[in-house]
């Protein structure tokens, strides 16, 4: 089931496929830029859908700097996409 408003993008490229939802208060139009701080919550699954690794086994939001390579690069590349408020 896909929310109204939400749409699929993916990247042959690289592999990255995310379901885009946004917030309904969301009224920032901006995607995060190189050195701009981001807090996000994430799930990591396989095409089979076993979870790898996640935020809720840590019991807390990933922090990071974009641009600094401090996570995969797929995260990075698929928070770059997002504006406030969306979910992936």
């Amino acid at each position: 089931v896909i929310e109204t408003g939400s749409f699929w993008i993916s990247n042959p490229d690289n592999g990255i496929c995310m379901k885009i939802t946004p917030s309904s208060g969301q009224t920032s139009t901006s995607r995060p830029q190189d050195g701009d701080k981001v807090t996000v919550l994430y799930q990591c699954r396989l095409q089979d859908g076993t979870i790898i690794d996640s935020t809720k086994t840590y019991g807390r939001h990933l922090k990071f700097r974009m641009g600094e390579n401090a996570v995969i690069v797929g995260l990075e590349r698929g928070v770059a996409s997002l504006r406030a408020g969306e979910t992936a």
